[in-house]
């Protein structure tokens, strides 16, 4: 029986029992900070089971798909560990219970209509104080008491944990090697414990409360949550003692063996596919295993990064390439085997097939192509430095790891695989410290942060006034006069540190305050401190209630002083920071829902912002998201805001950062209108401590100025709102009347037409004729100067090849040409090779020239056919002269090139091929 047949025998033996089917949630959890991934069947259902959320039937069944990474290190050293698993599910909200439940579980498990199991290797434990439980089993369900075993806390109880819901379970297990008689409860723990007899299911009884106290009550509902894992019972019914021999896994197994062997032509055998090793080892369970979970968190939506559930995908991933390096696969391969996973997977788990163009492909196609490359050019010295460590007896250097890791972009994790793998061990001490020297450096460039949704007090307990107001009487808690304030109050004292007159302040904290204090992307407040008739430069000193004040007004503790922010420069943030959260929700819209936000930093009407996408955003995308976030300005949507405890919000379904730490109290931030206890209908929903607008038609423009690149997954947007927008705008109206006029494109004049997709179109043909006119006249001027470039060639060199050719010398047949040259430009030596090879002699020549152009080395060579059937190579020939001139290239074996720092070597390096040349054909 496969599995697939087995996951639909499941659900539909509990359809027929009147079980809602509910599709598998994705990997990644909702609105669950706490969580980094699916790990459990219930786990997406949490909320029904704490009775937070009504259930969408009263039972329900599923299969989900889950994601466990605990013991990654654990994968391909034992026949039974995995990352990714289907958990097949029934569960009853309050409708029924134990006896039930466990008749269901055993009647599918045993009955011939369905799993047809022999249950003379069954055995099932409950919780030795269960004795419900255990009357259940054996007089209402009739169940042979030798098989029926009580267990401690540690076995058959379930908890959320130390307090809250609790019950039993009753689990079942499967013995694989049955010697005909039932086993005593001792036998049983034992075998149990070495892998012969295996736990392939649980039911468990969610019914009680326990209190702060200790203290146990009865909840008001009842539940059942019961878990199979698809992969034990296919062990099962295909009679394997490992995952990896069920058709699971055993076709991803048999897929990379067919990579490795085109790639080495090596073909493994079974033994060597579905054993352990005498390494206790086995990298084709490794790559299967790693294949099929990346596949699906990258049809989930997740992309690989550096940080939380991103950094476990890219881990999987380069593990994956990592051992196929061992084995000897230098080019990429895992999107051929992803499509074995979404073939296997994709009819139920259809978001599989959805994704597959969108974003799995994108994404293994772009990690695969970085990664192949660090390793291209790190793997072998990597791998010598360990074997010889390994000979002499010794460690591998944690400095070479971290050079390794910090110049060529090595990942420490694969420096410490392959120790493990070749048995040597690695200093991870002088790693380490070497690894926060770096962080320290880093730590003086600043941070650039995430947007919170923190709204908790800090360690002065300064009440946040500036939600409701912009100035405010607050008293005085404490004042230090400060001798210079320049390099620490940047927004009141921008002067030099380094140079002029000193600038005094003090430092005053207060018991409340309107000034915001830099968090979350959005900088601080500035404004004054009117007293005794003057306005006294201020601004927040980076934790809130904490003031930095230009100049000596004569404070002191306990007085009470009226503190006004500058509203121009708040509304100036405001308007930026609203727009971030209309432009977060246009990416996910424009762009799919996988993005995510990777940090944001505001200034005055500036946005600068990090994204998760995997290539560069197009013309037309950007021009969606622009247009998407100016139409929500130009709607007027209300900005609701509103203080809320993190549990519910977390209900609500808000976004949230999964690696931020957020207090029991947050923010959230609603634009638009929607349902009150969920995020429907709302244009955005977000925890955010900053401060926003009223209205979105306050932000007045929003222009995307420029998106690139910032690292492997992540992109940066360069975005102005409010009077930069309007400013921007300005310069390229102005700029583009200008071309219109210089290219004679008219700009297209309104007809009075309220037809807005009509002056849409008309405005993309003025542009595209005006890009067209460019487009026409740039190549008229670069055709003009190749053929000034072509003919000073031909003039200036050309005269060079009559001479060439006729030193050329006769060996073997050929026309061998081996000379350093003196040329102005790199260009003028590939012109003369392909020159002399090809057009002077049109086979049966061999042509390398070695030339010194402004002090560097540039070397080109060309073989017919001819000489290619004699031995040589021009790739070969190459790349033994660029190592002479200190340099490196290659290329084909017809055609090859290369530079060098050094020209002046250029005949030595004709020497050397000259060298090689007649060691091949005899001089």
């Amino acid at each position: 029986m496969l599995s697939n047949e087995i996951r639909e025998s499941f659900l539909e033996f509990y359809r027929q029992k009147g079980h809602t089917e509910l599709p598998s949630a994705s990997v990644v959890p909702v609105a669950d900070p706490t969580l980094l991934l699916i790990n459990a069947g219930m786990a997406p259902l949490k909320r029904y089971f704490m009775g937070q959320e009504k259930p969408p039937a009263p039972t329900a069944t599923n299969a989900q798909k889950c994601i466990r990474t605990i013991d990654i290190e654990q994968v391909g050293k034992t026949n039974r560990h995995n990352t990714f698993f289907e958990m097949l599910g029934k569960f009853s909200f309050g409708a029924y219970f134990k006896a039930e439940a466990m008749r269901y579980t055993i009647e599918w498990m045993s009955s011939r209509d369905w799993l047809n199991l022999d249950t003379s290797r069954l055995y099932i434990t409950h919780h030795e104080k269960d004795e419900e439980t255990r009357n259940l089993w054996l007089k209402e369900l009739g169940w042979p008491e030798e098989r029926l075993f009580g267990l401690g806390d540690a076995d058959n109880r379930w908890a959320a944990g130390d307090t809250g819901p609790w019950g039993y379970d009753t689990e079942y297990f499967w013995d694989f090697a049955p010697d005909g008689q039932p086993v005593d409860r001792a036998r049983f723990i034992e075998l149990s414990n070495s892998g012969r007899i295996v736990e392939i299911g649980n039911d468990v009884f969610m019914q009680f409360q326990r209190a702060e106290d200790g203290s146990d009550s009865e909840l008001p509902s009842r539940n059942v949550d019961y878990g199979g894992g698809l992969e034990r019972f296919s062990m099962v019914k295909q009679d394997v003692r490992t995952v990896y021999k069920t058709d699971c896994m055993d076709y991803l197994i048999r897929g990379f063996a067919e990579v490795v062997n085109r790639a080495t032509k090596h073909s493994p055998g079974d033994d060597e596919l579905f054993e352990l090793g005498s390494r206790g080892f086995n990298p084709y369970w490794l790559a299967a295993d790693h294949i099929r979970t990346a596949t699906v968190m990258l049809g989930d939506g997740i992309n690989p990064g550096n940080n939380g559930r991103n950094y476990v995908l890219r881990k999987l991933i380069r593990r994956i390439i990592s051992r196929a390096f061992i084995l000897g696969v230098r080019e990429p391969f895992i999107m051929g085997l992803s499509d074995l996973v979404i073939a296997k997977l994709g009819s139920h788990y259809g978001d599989l097939q959805r994704n597959r163009e969108r974003l799995i492909l994108p994404w293994i196609t772009k990690e695969e192509e970085q990664f192949f490359a660090v390793m291209n050019r790190s793997f072998d010295d990597v791998m010598e430095q360990v074997r010889s460590a390994r000979e002499s007896g010794g460690s591998l250097s944690g400095s070479f790891a971290f050079e390794m890791y910090d110049t060529y972009g090595f990942p420490f994790e694969v420096t410490r695989d392959l120790c493990e793998l070749e048995g040597v061990a690695l200093d991870e001490a002088s790693f380490n410290e070497e690894m926060e020297a770096q962080r320290e450096r880093a730590r003086s460039a600043g941070k650039f942060e995430g947007d919170m949704g923190r709204q908790e007090e800090t360690a002065l307990d300064v009440k946040f006034l500036g939600y409701e107001m912009t100035s405010a009487e607050v008293t005085v808690r404490s004042v230090e006069a400060l001798a210079d304030i320049r390099g620490i109050a940047p927004l009141i004292a921008p002067e030099d540190p380094k140079s002029g007159p000193a600038v005094p302040g003090i430092r005053m904290v207060t018991d409340s305050t309107p000034f915001y204090s830099n968090s979350g992307g959005q900088p601080d407040d500035s404004g004054w401190l009117p007293l005794d008739g003057q306005n006294y430069a201020m601004q927040s000193g980076n934790t809130r209630g904490v003031h930095i004040v230009r100049g000596e007004p004569g404070i002191e503790e306990g007085s009470r002083v009226i503190i006004a922010v500058n509203q121009m420069r708040r509304e100036a943030l405001r308007r930026p920071h609203t727009t971030n959260h209309l432009m977060l929700e246009a990416l996910k819209q424009v762009l799919g829902g996988h993005v995510t936000q990777a940090g944001s930093q505001l200034s005055e009407d500036e946005i600068r912002f990090d994204f998760s996408h995997f290539q560069a955003a197009g013309r037309e995308e950007l021009q969606q998201i622009e247009e998407l976030v100016n139409r929500w300005i130009i709607e007027d949507h209300p900005v609701v805001q509103d203080s809320m405890p993190l549990t519910r919000a977390k209900e609500m379904g808000v976004t949230a950062v999964f690696d931020e730490k957020y207090g029991n109290e947050v923010r959230v931030i609603s634009i638009g209108e929607g349902d009150e206890d969920s995020v429907e209908g709302w244009v955005s929903r977000e925890l955010c401590g900053g401060t926003h607008l009223d209205h979105t038609s306050q932000a007045c423009r929003f222009v995307i100025v420029k998106e690139e690149s910032v690292q492997s997954g992540i992109r940066r947007i360069y975005a102005l709102t409010g009077f930069k927008a309007l400013a921007f705008a300005n310069a390229a109206r102005e700029a583009a009347d200008g071309l219109a006029l210089h290219y004679k494109v008219p700009l297209p004049i309104p007809t009075g037409t309220s037809d807005l997709d009509d002056y849409a179109v008309r405005t993309g043909e003025w542009r595209n004729d005006l890009l067209g006119r460019i487009s026409e006249t740039e190549q008229s001027a670069r055709e003009a100067r190749q053929q000034a470039v072509e003919a000073r060639r031909e003039l200036e060199v050309g005269g060079m090849v009559e001479g060439l050719a006729a030193q050329a010398q006769e060996l073997k047949g050929l026309r061998v040409l081996v000379r350093a040259v003196e040329l102005g430009q790199r260009e003028d030596v590939k012109y003369l090779v392909e020159k002399l090879g090809g057009q002077v002699w049109k086979d049966s020549y061999l042509v390398f020239l070695a030339a010194n152009v402004d002090g560097k080395a540039v070397l080109v060579g060309k073989l017919s056919k001819e000489a290619l059937d004699s031995g040589l190579k021009a790739s070969e020939l190459i790349r033994e002269a660029a190592k002479i001139c200190q340099g490196g290239g290659g290329g084909r074996p017809d055609f090859a090139e290369a530079g060098g720092k050094d020209g002046s070597m250029n005949s030595a390096a004709a020497e050397k091929v000259m060298e090689l040349v007649n060691a091949v054909l005899g001089s």
